[in-house]
């Protein structure tokens, strides 16, 4: 009778081979992840801030501090994986300087960036996301 040592083995040497990769494969996936959720955030703060500019631009009839008001709180409204915080959201309307018309200027700047899984180190992740929109203003 002979014995088959070598399946034992060889399921020993799995586990142990699977051991040493799974930190790697959790970093690749782990990366994966967190770039689309950064991705994903950019272009919700972008689009936010485009939808504050047009709104400002359709509801306001030419009136500034309406204008300000309204893309304020259309790209807070827009923003929907969170609250953007109201001194992070700037929204002015610049005069026409002969070439270009009044414009309407709408921007988040040093809007912090949350990690969704917090697993990746700091250094690798921006701290800080902005964005900024500009429409004609009429």
């Amino acid at each position: 009778m002979v014995l088959n040592l070598s399946s034992k083995h060889e399921r020993g040497a799995s586990a142990i081979e699977f051991a040493l990769v799974l930190p790697f494969l959790l970093i690749v996936l782990f990366s994966i992840f967190e770039c689309g959720w950064m991705v994903t955030t950019q272009l919700v703060l972008n689009h936010a801030v485009s939808q504050g500019a047009r709104c400002a631009v359709i509801a306001s009839d030419g009136d500034e501090m309406t204008a300000v008001v309204v893309a304020e709180a259309a790209a807070n409204s827009a923003y929907w994986i969170g609250d953007l915080d109201s001194s992070s959201i700037s929204a002015s309307v610049l005069p026409s300087d002969g070439v270009l018309p009044r414009r309407v200027e709408v921007v988040v700047a040093e809007h912090p960036y949350n990690p969704l899984s917090g697993f990746l180190p700091a250094s690798t992740l921006p701290e800080h996301m902005s964005a900024k929109s500009v429409m004609p203003f009429p």
